[in-house]
């Protein structure tokens, strides 16, 4: 399906094309990432789509994507949260979503608490290989659309608006005592469970110890047999 077009700087990078040019995959041989983007030039930036595929995290060969879903596509209860300053929201298995951008935003620099992101990816590598997508000829529709995951990267790393905590939910919490009932809210928008395999309850179990005693949590969970949501 993909044919070798060129390799070129970063040595350590190789870019494939579909036939149609409607696909493209940046791969980084060093670290294991690759980048896919399935490129409609001439719609809508709706319609463009970036993942990382960072099966390297699992130590399985299994495929698992990085994806950055706009807030339209969180689950109902999680996108139509009123954003409070003074909350600290935790994000487990945050991605490239847009969920902690969000609440920085919404915060206008008067958070009480910077926001957490719990996650095992690699967020230097994956904006650099962003910052690399964009120069190859996707187009204007996804330049833009690598442009603003560039910029979540960014806020990611941004010490001063985020807690970033690079490690799987179980590691978090293992290596971080800290984490231990500080949240008002936790987020997973079907996040944890490709870091964990175990049930889904067992992660709903590490994620309620995340929270503060009236915390709430939101949770999803996609698995082939369904969509799995913690009780009430």
């Amino acid at each position: 399906f993909y044919h070798l077009i060129f390799m070129k700087t970063p040595n350590h990078y190789v870019v494939k094309w579909s036939d149609d040019r409607k696909q493209a995959r940046v791969f980084d041989k060093q670290e294991g990432y690759s980048l896919d983007l399935t490129l409609l030039k001439y719609t809508s930036i709706e319609f463009c789509h970036a993942a990382f595929n960072v099966a390297d995290i699992l130590n399985k060969g299994e495929s698992m994507y990085v994806t950055g879903r706009p807030l339209r596509e969180y689950d109902p209860d999680i996108r139509e949260l009123e954003i409070d300053p003074s909350l600290l929201y935790i994000d487990v298995g945050a991605g490239l979503g847009v969920f902690i951008p969000h609440v920085v935003r919404c915060s206008k620099g008067q958070a009480k608490v910077r926001p957490i992101a719990i996650d095992p990816v690699n967020y230097e590598l994956m904006q650099r290989m962003l910052v690399y997508a964009g120069i190859l000829d996707v187009g204007d529709q996804m330049k833009e659309h690598l442009k603003i995951l560039i910029d979540r990267c960014e806020i990611m790393l941004d010490s001063t608006k985020v807690q970033l905590i690079k490690s799987t939910l179980e590691q978090s919490l293992n290596s971080n005592s800290h984490l231990q009932g500080v949240a008002d809210v936790v987020i997973d928008n079907a996040g944890a469970n490709h870091y964990a395999r175990e049930d889904h309850e067992h992660i709903w179990k590490l994620e309620k110890q995340l929270l503060k005693p009236n915390g709430r949590l939101f949770s999803e969970v996609v698995k082939s047999s369904g969509i799995y949501r913690p009780p009430n």
